[in-house]
């Protein structure tokens, strides 16, 4: 199979975007053949769609298990701008999977900064479970096509992650699981990520709506101020996360930071 593709790197979590149309019978095979390919360094796989599904949107992508990506969206924006050889701040309504609606996305290709809004989280809460004392006063952020756990002061190791999974999984199916490890003593917050469909577990070097389920946890607790913004640093560096609130009410997320965009690569891969 011939692709054109191209590799995003916000903030460390590499992307290959897929030019070349594919079906989505084929995209697991496909991002299994492309996160193999260890020159890249990948973590995750998005396929450029030629056609979004509402004409007032500029662009969709759809990710390989059908999962919502922060970074991935506002990659897509420096992508398109580059595509149609715009330069300077643009703006565009994007889809991705996971979300109902199109996503305002900004972007700058000059600085190479790319910024978008969030939708706004299903529900946040904080979990003490008297049999799992693990997430003890740890906070899960359900979001549009992932859901987010954030434990603070606990080991990133995989196991860790398997254990809260498989207590979290147990009982209900989700898109997408990532587990935000916090440590409060270095400031860093390390990403693993779980994608049920395509049967995926990355260590990401960043992740964008986990960035976003960080602030929100964060801004929640915070009872006195209605604005939040905290740049959040990563394995891979640093995502920037602004949260508006009006007493225990979300009003708006938007993530962003630096993306750099690579050229266009013409591969043949097996499938």
């Amino acid at each position: 199979m011939k692709l054109d593709i191209i590799v995003a790197y916000p903030a460390g979590n590499t992307t290959i975007f897929v030019i070349t149309p594919v079906s989505r019978i084929l995209y697991k095979n496909v991002a299994e053949k492309l996160l193999s390919i260890e020159r890249y360094h990948a973590e995750q796989v998005a396929f450029i769609i030629p056609a979004p599904e509402s004409k007032s949107s500029d662009g969709r992508i759809e990710m390989a298990g059908l999962e919502f990506c922060g970074n991935a969206t506002r990659s897509f924006g420096l992508i398109l701008a580059k595509q149609k050889l715009l330069r300077g701040k643009q703006e565009f309504s994007l889809e991705i999977s996971g979300t109902k609606e199109p996503l305002d996305v900004s972007v700058d290709t000059y600085s190479g900064e790319a910024s978008v809004s969030l939708p706004l989280p299903l529900s946040t809460e904080t979990l003490s479970p008297d049999d799992f004392p693990l997430l003890k006063d740890s906070s899960m952020v359900k979001m549009d096509g992932i859901t987010h756990i954030i434990v603070k002061d606990i080991p990133a190791e995989m196991e860790t992650f398997d254990n809260i999974k498989e207590y979290i999984m147990k009982n209900e199916q989700l898109p997408a699981l990532g587990v935000m490890f916090y440590d409060s003593v270095k400031d860093l917050m390390t990403p693993i990520v779980h994608v049920p469909s395509i049967d995926m577990t990355y260590f990401e070097n960043s992740c964008g709506s986990g960035t976003a389920a960080f602030a929100c946890a964060a801004a929640l607790a915070d009872k006195k101020t209605n604005s939040y913004k905290k740049k959040v640093s990563q394995p891979g560096g640093e995502i920037t996360a602004t949260v508006t609130k009006k007493e225990d009410t979300i009003e708006s997320v938007e993530i962003s930071g630096p993306v750099r965009i690579g050229p266009v690569i013409s591969l043949d891969i097996k499938v």
